[in-house]
């Protein structure tokens, strides 16, 4: 008899530091309900094995002609892969083409979270019935903290969400907004519910950080998905020249030791760091995990839409009305921790029990 297993479907990232935290995060959280895996979804085992040797010999080629800097991508790459083969493994069930091949007999199909549902990503649009669980007996199904990513559905993708999202008897969502946007599609009440990444505590993600070794310097950690602006620039050299910290830089080559970071790095970054500027989601959900003073960015891209609800959402929640201050203002907001790890027991407890019931019923 093959065995049983609850199998998460959501976005299988190797290089976003949040899906990929999110996703063991969620994993974590689902283990009192018995064993858990991953999906590899729109892909099979062969064909993510051949995407990953053919960026480890794109980081060869380009430690030839740029030796640090393919070495740094060399090691972040490696670091993301290692972290989806230990910590979240994908390697029993995958879904390709709505057809699902697996290894397991699979008992729930935990939908979520990340921007899932997301139809603004070029990529995710063709599949999105699938990513709403169509390939799957619907009493199979629920979704945890899914991201809709945008604040309405527009008309073209109306009739996806109407036909498969009421085949879904438990659904909750990340954002207040999906929440609004998705709820006249089904007369099932849709729930928000927080990030699965604020549903554990400090002391389980130190538990994977790959060190416990204090900075020798005190730092702040900027991790943006934009570019920063010349002004906003400017206000983290202010900080950091003000407190007499160095810089770390996620995501930027500039600092490639920081940009060699996998998951486990990131997490201990965050942990350790004096003050965080940011434009990110994730960067502000562990901040608050860690209970570290935030500058949230407006973000410098074409992708803005993709931020805004979740933030709100997380800022509502959380009451962290001064996290909502201008960019260029030149005001670095500080925060009563202790308040607000208060609000999150509370708001865990919530979800916990939401997640509970929608597990065994």
């Amino acid at each position: 008899m093959p065995k049983t297993m609850n199998c998460i479907l959501t976005i299988n990232d190797d290089s976003n530091f949040g899906n990929r935290l999110q996703n063991y995060a969620l994993q974590e959280i689902l283990k009192p309900y018995g064993s858990v895996t991953t999906i590899l979804f729109d892909n099979t085992p062969k064909q993510q094995m051949k995407t990953r040797t053919k960026h480890i010999l794109q980081d060869v080629r380009h430690m030839l002609r740029h030796p640090k800097f393919g070495f740094a991508m060399l090691r972040r790459h490696r670091a993301f892969y290692s972290f989806t083969r230990k910590m979240v493994p994908d390697d029993k069930a995958y879904e390709t083409d709505g057809t699902v091949h697996s290894s397991i007999s699979i008992h729930k199909v935990i939908i979520g979270s990340d921007q899932v549902w997301n139809y603004s990503f070029a990529w995710l649009a063709p599949s999105l019935r699938y990513r709403l669980g169509a390939s799957f007996p619907e009493a199979s199904l629920l979704s945890y903290a899914a991201s809709l990513g945008v604040d309405s559905v527009d008309q073209e993708f109306q009739p996806i969400f109407k036909r498969y999202l009421k085949r879904i008897p438990h659904i909750s969502v990340r954002e207040i907004a999906a929440q609004k946007a998705l709820q006249p599609f089904v007369t099932q009440k849709i729930s928000v519910v927080l990030d699965p990444t604020l549903m554990l505590s400090a002391d389980q993600w130190r538990a994977i950080e790959p060190s416990r070794r204090q900075p020798t310097k005190p730092y702040i950690l900027t991790y943006f998905l934009g570019e920063p602006s010349t002004e906003q620039e400017a206000q983290i050299q202010d900080f950091a020249k003000t407190h007499h910290c160095t810089i770390k830089r996620l995501n930027d080559p500039h600092d490639m030791e920081t940009y060699a970071s996998g998951p486990r790095e990131f997490v201990d970054l965050f942990d350790h760091a004096t003050y965080v500027f940011t434009d990110s989601y994730h960067a502000c959900c562990f901040s608050i995990i860690f209970n570290k003073d935030f500058k949230v960015f407006s973000r410098n891209s074409a992708d803005l839409r993709n931020m805004n609800s979740r933030m709100t959402t997380l800022f509502e929640l959380l009451d962290l009305n001064n996290a909502r201050t201008q960019s260029d203002d030149g005001v670095y907001p500080t925060y009563d921790h202790q308040a607000i790890q208060n609000t999150l027991r509370s708001l865990q407890q919530q979800s916990s029990a939401w997640l509970s019931n929608a597990m065994m019923n």
